[in-house]
């Protein structure tokens, strides 16, 4: 299924069930199913590469990694000693994050997400804390700045979730629940929802995970927290956290949103003070996110789960191109590509290899261009395999994966002729810089419409239409001059719209 034909789905059964009255221990928990159904959706209906019966390997293997989980957290924490920060402190903001979020600039690890808001909070006189987390027990050491390791907590609390689930008696409400399983049967979805079970469980592990950040926010007492990815369980733990503190939640957006997102599109139900799981604000990068969520977001009668045009932080730096880093990496790129060349990026997505037919067009290229296949940032513990497939496959020509994988996205956008990828969101920092993508998967038509409407993406999905794609993109639109111009937001402007937003709902309450 794609995109498209999820969010249909998900909104008929917003039609036909009384979802937003469904309350687990006084938390409205329609967004854990829909968001999960989604997801399990998304992955499993389209991904030859994981099957659901792998569900129970991939268990087993979270259950091993927690083991190793201690292990990985101290040696982080005794290796980067000098950026481990003090959490029992005021800090006027509070972000929420994840290693994965961290690049390689130079000699230090960065988080492309919460760090440019940092640094635009420092200008303003504004403390601010982060708190990391690492799913994938990957730590990114050295760190650029200092942060609060919170893994090991995460995991202690949800062992503790596991060990008290039977000894509570959890209160529930779900109203025409076996109607809305009769449903999933006809649909032949069933095995994609979450039990009752299942849902007490994550319930459980959500409330004990948000009791520890409540601890953690009433010392630090800040204004506003900010959360990279919302719709992770830790981050609904913080959202409701921040909810029964008082304190105004602000999601970063990360990627591709709109309507086809499960996450950012189409709430066609939602309670009248709202989803204690979702944020009370979202930071979009443009209008077009914006536009998405206030479709939804205006009916409501409370002032919550709002967006706003704050614009991508991280990419108004290699916009502008004035920072020493972004010229250290101009260099190091420009040794790499020719510009005899047609230089071709491919973003890679975890969970999904390139169709068969394109280690064919790579084959059959012409000379002259030259292949750079890139790792999502969670698919690094994957390189090796990478490599071997494409050797494997590519004979004809040479593809370069480790300098696209480890030298910054945004540095790459700024000296390559065209972007090709299955449905990353990499298309819409290609469009801020001038180029253009070819989409090569059917996810990606209905999350990068506006892209292919306006000419900045185009569609292939087999060899020759592929090829084809390239060579018109590359005879009929060279690539533009970098020179691009800044949005021009005011940050101080967009904080004081936070809180005066927050204020308003207040005196509302």
């Amino acid at each position: 299924m794609n995109n498209h034909e999820i969010m249909k789905l998900i909104n008929e059964i917003e039609e036909l069930f009384p979802v937003d009255t469904w309350v687990v221990d006084d938390i409205h928990v329609w967004p854990l199913i829909r968001l999960s159904l989604a997801s399990n959706l998304y992955r499993y209906t389209n991904n030859s590469n994981i099957e659901l019966a792998q569900r129970k390997r991939q268990y087993i293997s979270k259950i091993q990694r927690t083991v190793f989980g201690l292990v990985a957290s101290l040696k982080a924490t005794l290796l980067d000693k000098v950026n481990n920060d003090l959490w029992h402190r005021h800090a006027d903001a509070v972000f929420l994050s994840d290693s994965s979020c961290r690049i390689q600039l130079i000699d230090k690890w960065y988080d492309r997400y919460c760090e440019p808001f940092i640094e635009e909070f420092k200008k303003i006189g504004w403390s601010t804390i982060l708190y990391e987390t690492t799913g994938n027990y990957e730590y990114r050491v050295s760190r650029s700045n200092k942060s609060v390791l919170i893994q090991t907590q995460m995991d202690i609390a949800k062992i503790k979730s596991i060990l008290t689930i039977n000894r509570k008696n959890i209160k529930f409400n779900l109203s025409e629940w076996d109607g809305f399983v009769s449903y999933c049967y006809k649909k032949r979805i069933e095995n994609y929802v979450c039990s009752v079970q299942e849902l007490l469980n994550r319930v459980n592990t959500i409330n004990i995970v948000s009791n520890m950040f409540k601890i953690r926010l009433r010392i630090n007492r800040p204004k506003l927290a900010f959360v990279e990815c919302y719709y992770s369980e830790q981050g609904m733990a913080f959202n409701l956290a921040c909810k029964q503190l008082g304190i105004p939640s602000i999601d970063i957006q990360h990627g591709v949103q709109g309507d086809n997102h499960e996450a950012y599109g189409r709430w066609n139900k939602i309670p009248n003070d709202g989803y204690e799981l979702l944020p009370s604000h979202f930071w979009c990068w443009t209008s077009s996110e914006t536009k998405a969520i206030d479709k939804w977001s205006n009916n409501l009668t409370c002032e919550t789960h709002k967006p706003l045009v704050g614009s991508n932080l991280w990419l108004e730096k290699w916009l502008s191109g004035d920072s020493d880093i972004v010229q250290i990496y101009d260099s190091l790129i420009g040794e790499i590509v020719d510009d005899n060349h047609i230089n071709i990026l491919y973003t890679l997505q975890p969970g999904y290899d390139p169709q068969p037919w394109f280690y064919h067009a790579v084959n059959n290229s012409p000379s002259n261009w030259k292949w750079f296949i890139r790792l999502h940032h969670n698919m690094i513990h994957e390189r090796e395999r990478v490599r071997i497939m494409f050797n494997t496959n590519c004979t004809n020509n040479t593809v370069c994966i480790d300098a696209a994988t480890d030298l910054p996205l945004l540095a790459w956008l700024r000296h390559i002729d065209v972007h090709v990828t299955q449905s990353s969101s990499c298309v819409i920092e290609a469009e801020a810089f001038g180029l253009r993508s070819v989409i090569t998967h059917i996810n990606g038509v209905s999350l990068f419409e506006n892209q292919i409407n306006n000419g900045t993406a185009v569609i292939a999905f087999d060899m020759d239409d592929f090829l084809k794609s390239i060579c018109h993109l590359i005879n009929n639109g060279e690539k533009q001059t970098i020179n691009r111009k800044s949005s021009n937001i005011d940050f101080p402007d967009l904080i004081d719209e936070i809180m005066d937003c927050s204020s308003k709902k207040s005196l509302s309450s």
